[in-house]
């Protein structure tokens, strides 16, 4: 009912009416995810990460009718308090938390069994689709550009920290640690980088003082500031923010 409301008026508030009057409950285990966690922030990386993998599970079902119970799933977040929840979403108690990646694995005799509703052809054309869109979309940003992206608003937000940003990418330190190492690089690395990148941005992009500028990107006061930017420009604080473009 809910489908056919929304593709005869697309233009309505029609879902956001109906879980308004839903309450907390009304859509199973995914609704006490989001809503039994210490903070929002760890229910809702624990619900995501948990829901992807449900959501290819229910699919997989559906396609070929047959009730799969998976013979293993990772995932990225901790182990919850409540740790039968996740089985009884999943179907399975092999679930191994922590994980470099979220995944879902079946058996050989469940990855093989002919789909009941198969369409031959409608896969090829399907591909090509989404090969299409793909190609007309923004790229998605890989692991390493996502931790530069969450390092540097860790920096703005005076939060840098091992443990606070991999708490932001819902990882442990260990983990995070350790796809830094997949890259060729290290924490010390990409926090001093993201430091003079932010250093610069501010030199030249706003008139905050040099010692404003030194506290917002962590250091002690300017004479740290001005060896750091010597270090890496040659230049003073002063000489980089008059070298500003425009």
């Amino acid at each position: 009912m809910w489908e056919n409301l929304v593709l005869r008026e697309p233009h309505t508030l029609i879902g956001p009416l109906i879980l308004e009057e839903a309450p907390i409950g009304s859509f199973g285990l995914r609704d006490y995810l989001v809503t039994s966690g210490p903070t929002l922030r760890e229910s809702l990386a624990q619900a995501v990460d948990l829901i992807a993998v449900s959501l290819f599970l229910t699919r997989a079902r559906s396609a070929t009718g047959r009730d799969i119970v998976p013979s293993r799933v990772t995932v990225t977040h901790r182990a919850p308090r409540r740790a039968r929840q996740p089985a009884r979403l999943l179907g399975t108690d092999r679930i191994h938390f922590g994980a470099p990646y979220g995944s879902i694995s079946f058996t050989e005799d469940d990855v093989r069994v002919p789909l009941p509703r198969a369409q031959p052809g409608v896969d090829r054309i399907l591909v090509q689709h989404a090969e299409l869109v793909l190609a007309a979309s923004q790229p998605v940003l890989g692991r390493l550009d996502r931790f530069r992206a969450v390092l540097t608003a860790a920096f703005r937000d005076g939060a840098v920290g091992l443990e606070e940003v991999a708490r932001r990418l819902a990882v442990i330190p260990r983990t995070l640690q350790r796809r830094l190492a997949e890259h060729d690089t290290t924490w010390r690395e990409q926090t001093e980088r993201a430091r003079h990148e932010l250093t610069v941005d501010l030199l030249q992009g706003t008139d905050l003082p040099h010692p404003a500028v030194a506290g917002r990107v962590g250091y002690s006061d300017v004479r740290v500031l001005r060896r750091a930017v010597r270090r890496w420009s040659g230049k003073t604080p002063a000489e980089l923010r008059r070298a500003a473009p425009g």
